[in-house]
């Protein structure tokens, strides 16, 4: 257990890879897509992923930010802030 009994390189992504990738974690978003399918060029599979992870945080936030209230955890959902803050305890 712990020991390494062989090393695997995995090399960049080719474009199709990067293409189904982008499909799985940004559905429905093609000109993100297509934006991170060009900036990840010579990306690992791991470095796209986490890529395309955040432009979906992003575009999340980005959304939730035009919606009077941003979405909420269910164990604070009915909450105001100052009760949230007091159940937190900060």
């Amino acid at each position: 257990p712990g020991r390494i009994d062989r090393t695997l390189y995995l090399g960049p992504l080719e474009e199709d890879a990067r293409v189904a990738i982008a499909a799985r974690i940004l559905p429905g978003e093609a000109e993100l897509q297509a934006h991170a399918v060009r900036a990840g060029d010579g990306e690992t599979a791991a470095q796209f992923q986490e890529r395309c992870a955040r432009m979906a945080l992003r575009q999340f936030w980005e959304s939730a930010a035009d919606v009077e209230e941003r979405p909420r955890h269910p164990a604070t959902e009915g909450l105001s802030r100052i009760q949230v803050k007091e159940k937190l305890g900060s």
